[in-house]
C-alpha cells in the first residue's frame, strides 16, 4: 500500500478494507479479516498498475 501511497494512486476502498480487516480480527473473524486483507493488496496492485500504465500514457503523448 505504502508504493501505491506514494504515487498518489491509492484507492479509497484500501483504506476502507483494511478498517474492515482490522474490525473483523479484533472480533475473532480471521477468515473475513484475511479476505479483506488480501483485497486491500489487490486494490494496491491494481493502484500501481494504474499508476504505471498513466506514467507510460504520459510519456508517450508529450510531445517531442
Amino acid at each position: 500500500l505504502r508504493d501505491a501511497e506514494s504515487k498518489v494512486q491509492l484507492w479509497t476502498t484500501s483504506d476502507q478494507l483494511l478498517k474492515g480487516a482490522a474490525k473483523a480480527a479484533a472480533s475473532g473473524d480471521y477468515d473475513l479479516a484475511i479476505e479483506l486483507a488480501n483485497e486491500a493488496g489487490l486494490h494496491a496492485q491494481l493502484a500501481l498498475a494504474t499508476a504505471a500504465r498513466e506514467k507510460q500514457t504520459w510519456q508517450n503523448n508529450v510531445p517531442k
